[in-house]
């Protein structure tokens, strides 16, 4: 049966029952001692019928238990394992400040069993990290700002090969990522050294025969703030072959001119030029380009019979100063179906190779003129 406080009022005075009371959750209620408005209540009508919630204390000591000022669900430990704590909803940990969380997994110096774990129930496969050997400094994990959801599968973290012997005695410096089908985005800095250190692509088939095969770029060279560049056009599966050697690549000019225009600044231009009528004032092939040998091709057919002749002239300074060759000279304008063409090597010490066209004739022509650079 229950129990009756006379007067509407407070208890005044300590009481002892020797049977069980029962006290209605909504005509009972814990009060402040010295404010009667801080209050604590019990509400239980949520509960299934017949079911009983008990506190049970197997404490040697007092102990103090502080709620959080929050509104929620504790969470509870598993019956079997009160050291196992199960969260059955989604539940957030916050920190409050710069820096801080309110979440820590302690680990003491050489503990063996690591307190914190992602374990997949099926399967009791788990990841676990260990903060054993860390010395010294804090480490931050930072996940890639993916934009939904959907995309979480293109966000990994990068693991780093620990060598022969990791995770124990003799275990070696991290000197490999494995970023296996990861697509690194255009903001990736690959930052390279010497000949035989930084960046390198290596061979697969080589890297566990343990003799690596190696590719490196070298920047060193390059003036700063400088952006270089490879561009690939093709239509179809190309193979490029080095020959097993060492030498300097052949570049051939490809700046593309179809007019009589001088080329860019460092740049070796081609012409095609098509329609021609009349000769052609002193144009740069190369311009404020490096010393060196070039090689230059020319070619001149008559596209519509005239009169007269025509020359193509180069023009540069080598060793011993200026120099003027005509590689095609006299060519006929008087019919079509001929061909005039040269393949012409010089030394530019200084300035630029130029070409001119010159003659006395009438018609129409096309020139098309290759210049390589051969190296200094």
């Amino acid at each position: 049966m229950g129990v009756t406080i006379s007067g509407g009022g407070s208890p005044d005075s300590a009481r002892t029952w020797t049977t069980l009371q029962i006290f209605p959750d909504n005509m009972f209620k814990l009060i402040g001692s010295a404010d009667a408005t801080k209050t604590l209540v019990f509400e239980l009508d949520g509960a299934t019928a017949g079911a009983d919630a008990r506190f049970l204390w197997t404490g040697a000591t007092d102990m103090d238990f502080t709620l959080p000022f929050a509104t929620g669900t504790l969470a509870i430990t598993d019956p079997a394992d009160p050291n196992v704590q199960t969260y059955t909803g989604q539940h957030y940990f916050d920190g409050n400040a710069v820096n801080t969380a309110q979440l820590i997994f302690a680990q003491a110096a050489g503990a063996v069993t690591l307190p914190f774990q992602f374990l997949e129930t099926t399967s009791g496969f788990g990841i676990a990290v260990n903060l054993d050997a860390q010395t010294a400094g804090d480490v931050v994990f930072t996940l890639p700002n993916v934009p939904n959801v959907a995309n979480l599968t293109s966000a990994k973290f990068v693991m780093t090969d620990l060598g022969a012997g990791a995770g124990g005695a003799g275990g070696t410096t991290p000197t490999t990522q494995s970023l296996g089908n990861i697509n690194i985005s255009t903001s990736c800095i690959c930052r390279t050294s010497t000949s035989t250190t930084g960046f390198r692509f290596v061979d697969n088939a080589s890297v566990t025969a343990g003799a690596h095969k190696n590719l490196r770029v070298v920047l060193s060279s390059l003036t700063a703030s400088t952006n270089n560049s490879m561009t690939f056009i093709g239509t179809a599966v190309r193979d490029w072959q080095f020959e097993d050697c060492t030498g300097s690549l052949a570049i051939t000019g490809n700046e593309n001119k179809t007019t009589a225009a001088n080329a860019s600044s460092g740049r070796v231009a081609k012409f095609n030029l098509t329609g021609q009528t009349g000769t052609i004032a002193a144009t740069n092939i190369t311009t404020s380009t490096a010393a060196g040998f070039y090689q230059i091709n020319a070619n001149v057919a008559c596209t519509i019979a005239g009169t007269g002749s025509l020359n193509v002239n180069l023009a540069w300074t080598g060793d011993g100063g200026a120099k003027t060759v005509a590689i095609i000279s006299g060519y006929a304008m008087t019919a079509t179906g001929t061909v005039g063409q040269a393949t012409y090597v010089v030394y530019l010490a200084s300035g630029n190779i130029t070409f001119t066209v010159t003659g006395t004739f009438t018609g129409t022509y096309a020139l098309r003129l290759r210049d390589t650079y051969l190296g200094p």
